[in-house]
């Protein structure tokens, strides 16, 4: 099903996304009481209605996850920006590889941004050095850059939000990590699979009737927080209900003892068909 959807992206890179963000849980329901992220795919709820798709259906979740990572892959690695300012990063991701899958990813962690001037100072800086991208690369600037610049500073600290320089910081090592992981189910060069579906397939079930007018509240900018907080806890009724009489198979005993003990060996080996 993962290379079904997947197209260009590598299938260890994907099924790490879902293992981190989702636990491969096709109920899994966010503690974002304003996104509401749902299913393997933890799309936002007003999204999956928009898309008129079941985000906690087990093929039509691993279909937005996958239409979802297509697109970011396509959006970072055809940014056509004038190269002559260091806000163009497509020389920085040219070829596809481990800063594209990289990149993909952050605009979800920290926002958009915060990862546009994470990237402006990062290349910025190794401009000034006279780094070339290629031998250099983006992850080793945005490193340098994260451990030198002062993230608390007010300058930065505007970029972040709600989040603290440590946690921009964090979550930018983290995604490096999650790299290193899915580097161990499968090569990061973007192994091609099949193109996937931008529109809806008709074999894929249909957002449910019940969540309609939740999701439409999520879509609202007027909504207040108690409204969405109690969209939220219809969320998890319905999710409560649902696990009750549509319960996901329990995993193999087989299976269970793989992913405790994790062989290096049998990973290597197997580690796509497991994952």
């Amino acid at each position: 099903m993962l290379d079904a959807y997947r197209a260009e992206v590598p299938r260890g890179l994907l099924a790490i996304w879902i293992t981190k963000e989702a636990g491969w849980n096709r109920f899994a329901v966010s503690r974002d009481p304003v996104l509401i992220e749902c299913g393997m795919s933890q799309a936002p709820l007003a999204t999956c209605r928009k898309l008129d798709a079941d985000p906690f259906d087990l093929e039509t979740g691993l279909w937005l996850a996958g239409r979802e990572a297509v697109a970011d892959a396509r959006h970072w690695s055809h940014a056509t920006d004038d190269c002559g300012k260091p806000e163009c990063w497509i020389e920085w991701v040219t070829p596809p590889g481990r800063a594209l899958w990289w990149l993909t990813q952050m605009p979800y962690s920290i926002g958009d941004g915060a990862i546009d001037h994470v990237l402006r100072c990062a290349i910025t800086r190794a401009a000034v050095q006279g780094r070339d991208p290629h031998s250099f690369g983006l992850l080793a600037a945005v490193r340098d850059w994260i451990y030198v610049a002062d993230l608390e500073s007010a300058h930065h600290k505007r970029h972040w939000g709600r989040q603290s320089g440590a946690v921009i910081r964090e979550r930018c090592e983290k995604h490096m990590r999650w790299l290193d992981e899915a580097d161990k189910v499968s090569p990061l060069d973007g192994m091609p699979g099949s193109e996937p579906p931008m529109d809806r397939p008709a074999r894929l079930i249909r957002f449910p009737r019940e969540l309609l007018a939740e999701a439409a509240v999520c879509a609202s900018p007027k909504a207040s927080r108690g409204q969405r907080r109690a969209v939220y806890d219809s969320v998890l009724s319905y999710v409560a209900r649902r696990r009750k009489h549509d319960p996901a198979p329990a995993a193999s005993l087989l299976h269970r003892a793989i992913v405790t003990l994790r062989p290096a060996a049998y990973r290597r080996r197997m580690g796509d068909t497991v994952a």
